[in-house]
């Protein structure tokens, strides 16, 4: 005989239709299985084991919820204090190649800031400005917490040196000496009048043993300046590495005869169009990996590209497919 009592039976039913509404809710808002919702996240260390995303920039931070922004302070300068810096820069990297415009990118606490922007120069290695503009607050700055900017800098002069620095300066209305701030980051020009240098990617055993078939590795080349630097850069990269460079483990997947069509830029998006000789005898889903990462990472290390796309005569459906 069942002991169960009726109201015992409601009970029990009770508690099974509420532990299938909490599972049914956590699958539909997409929580189940995901990052623990118990962990407190108050600084880079919660943000990271929370799982948040990381940006690859130096110092690391960390993006939590509703914009909230955790700087690694490990891999900052003010490590002494354990306080994060007041600005972090997100692109371009430090010590990179910068072309006209320049589009700089990052996060600021918003005490940097004055109605909502501060003013940013480019100067070469002469002390010599050659760009200059405010960069502006892409979301409320009235916060002591970190606040993301952007601005991108036409330039107004040619740089005379190889190198120069982006400074980036907290607004002080006050005009007050004493309550002026600034950072250097210092950013790489044309070698010579008339050149650029820029980076192409190859895979390369001998920098390392990964088996990840998409990590490639840069070569400087030294190219004629040209406002199409993307499209010039995509072009040395289908010359292949050079005799010195095969020398050094440097080889490339993408097939010979190799054709660039056009590289057309909307919205951030870069779409290379090739020649059909870029799927001829394609196999293998390592080789059509490597082939993807040496041609995004080449485009992508422009500041205006966020993303590339890879089509072959217009077309892009099933295109490098192993």
């Amino acid at each position: 005989m069942n002991s169960t009592t009726p109201l015992s039976r409601i009970a029990l039913g009770f508690a099974v239709a509420a532990l299938l509404s909490v599972i049914l809710l956590s699958l539909v808002s997409g929580n189940f299985g995901r990052r623990p919702t118990s962990i407190l996240v108050i600084d880079f260390a919660s943000c990271k084991n929370a799982g948040y995303p990381i940006a690859q920039s130096m110092p690391e931070i960390c993006r939590a919820p509703n914009g909230r922004v955790f700087v690694n302070v490990a891999q900052s300068p003010e490590t002494v204090t354990q306080q994060p810096p007041p600005i972090v820069v997100t692109a371009p990297a430090e010590g990179a190649y910068v072309a006209d415009p320049t589009m700089i990118k990052g996060y600021a606490r918003g005490t940097w800031y004055f109605e909502a922007s501060f003013p940013v120069e480019i100067e070469d290695g002469n002390d010599t400005v050659i760009a200059r503009g405010p960069a502006q607050a892409q979301s409320d700055w009235m916060t002591e917490e970190y606040v993301p900017f952007s601005v991108s800098l036409a330039w107004s002069g040619t740089p005379k040196t190889d190198s120069g620095v982006i400074i980036l300066k907290k607004d002080n209305p006050s005009g007050d000496p004493e309550r002026d701030e600034q950072i250097s980051l210092p950013v790489s020009f044309a070698k010579t009048a008339g050149t650029l240098r820029i980076n192409v990617f190859f895979p390369n055993q001998m920098e390392g043993s990964s088996s990840d078939c998409r990590v490639v590795f840069p070569v400087v080349r030294e190219i004629p300046a040209t406002t199409s630097v993307a499209t010039a850069a995509i072009k040395e990269l289908l010359k292949g590495p050079t005799t010195e460079e095969k020398a050094q483990g440097f080889s490339t997947l993408i097939p010979d005869g190799t054709v660039l069509h056009r590289i057309t830029l909307a919205s951030g998006i870069a779409t290379a169009d090739f020649s059909p000789a870029l799927t001829q005898g394609m196999a293998g889903s390592c080789r059509v990996s490597a082939i993807h990462a040496q041609i995004e990472e080449t485009l992508r290390q422009f500041p205006a590209i966020k993303q590339s796309a890879i089509s072959v005569e217009g077309r892009t459906e099933d295109i490098l497919q192993p």
